[in-house]
């Protein structure tokens, strides 16, 4: 593969990183961290692409060879979004009894 290949997969994966950077607000675990994880879902992307024979997509031409945009990206995508609901997960709160939600808002009509 060419070096354009590998930074056409490298940026795939910053921008990426960047939109859950974005949509999740900027965490602990940082840009850097989020590029290297979408640079792993951009690389098992494109093997799970290449190794079951699916179409491309939206091809595109990286110095004269394909290369699969769409399966880097969903598996970077996939990659980041499966992490973002296991951390959120273990960071949610239990949710409050309908009750107590009732009692709050009669409360506050007076």
């Amino acid at each position: 593969m060419p070096f354009a290949w590998y930074m056409t997969l490298l940026l795939v994966a910053g921008a990426c990183a960047l939109g859950d950077q974005i949509m999740r607000g900027f965490s602990r675990r940082g840009f850097a961290a989020a590029s290297a994880l979408a640079l792993f879902g951009g690389i098992l992307g494109w093997g799970l692409g290449y190794g079951l024979n699916l179409p491309e997509i939206l091809p595109l031409r990286v110095d004269g060879q394909p290369f699969p945009l769409m399966w880097t990206f969903l598996g970077a995508v996939t990659t980041l979004g499966s992490l973002d609901y296991v951390i959120k997960r273990n960071q949610r709160k239990p949710p409050r009894p309908l009750r107590e939600i009732l009692n709050d808002s009669s409360s506050t009509r007076t």
